[in-house]
């Protein structure tokens, strides 16, 4: 299992080397494009709500001659919460938005690799290919969600304080991971299976989930390199595997 985390991170080196390699730069910009379009969208309407809600709440109680300071930290708070729910919601609305994309550069990637015909893009396989991550998507919320507030509940107490923010970060990639990793094994498995496999591989998940999350601390261009490079990275680390 420690092999499947090492041998997902590095897949990150080669998958710069391997959009060239692969032919893969039509895929790149158009993914590109509407990366950074859907990473506008939910930043404005994030900034957006924050500064609604920031609005009604200075609306709604007189504050004095305090009123500047108090307008400047319920902004600052309002929006801080409201873009970290939406930092959180974008891996899993890239992911939906962008699965009939990244199939295609996944399967692009092996059909080289195997010396094998690629299946054309159809709008049925896009359709199906939105329709499947929206179900992994849901589910994979659902138990971050949970996940994530049992650690933050047990963060409250001192001893477990310090590791709680580490946990929720490897949480958070191992959910990304997976969705990575989906894009490959899609064409195998079906939902069940896929959840069955990941969890063998739960080291591998997080692997390529550590690479995932951590570009998306890159202003501007980890909105698109992260759905990119995490995609392609999952495909390599896949395609080395004999028992898939």
């Amino acid at each position: 299992m420690i092999r499947d985390f090492f041998q997902s991170i590095t897949a990150y080196f080669e998958s710069i080397s391997a959009i060239s390699r692969y032919k893969l730069w039509p895929y790149v910009l158009f993914s590109a494009i509407l990366s950074i379009i859907i990473g506008l969208l939910l930043y404005n309407t994030a900034t957006g709500l924050g500064a609604s809600i920031a609005d009604r709440i200075l609306s709604n109680w007189e504050w004095g001659g305090t009123n500047d300071i108090v307008e400047f930290i319920s902004g600052f708070l309002s929006k801080g919460v409201i873009l970290l729910v939406f930092w959180f919601m974008f891996k899993y609305i890239m992911f939906v938005v962008l699965s009939p994309i990244m199939s295609l550069i996944s399967e692009k990637i092996e059909s080289i690799h195997d010396e094998t015909e690629p299946v054309r893009f159809t709008i049925a396989g896009a359709i199906s290919d939105m329709i499947r991550g929206l179900r992994i998507a849901l589910r994979n919320i659902v138990r971050e969600l949970f996940i994530t507030g049992i650690i933050l509940i047990l963060g409250l107490f001192p001893v477990f304080t310090l590791f709680s923010g580490i946990a929720i970060y490897l949480v958070q990639s191992y959910y990304a991971g997976f969705g990575n990793l989906d894009y490959y094994l899609e064409r195998r498995m079906n939902v069940s299976q896929t959840v069955d496999f990941v969890r063998r591989r739960k080291l591998a998940a997080v692997g390529n989930g550590l690479g995932y999350m951590f570009l998306l601390f890159i202003p501007i261009a980890g909105v698109v390199l992260a759905p990119l490079l995490g995609t392609i990275s999952a495909t390599l680390y896949m395609l080395n595997e004999t028992d898939v």
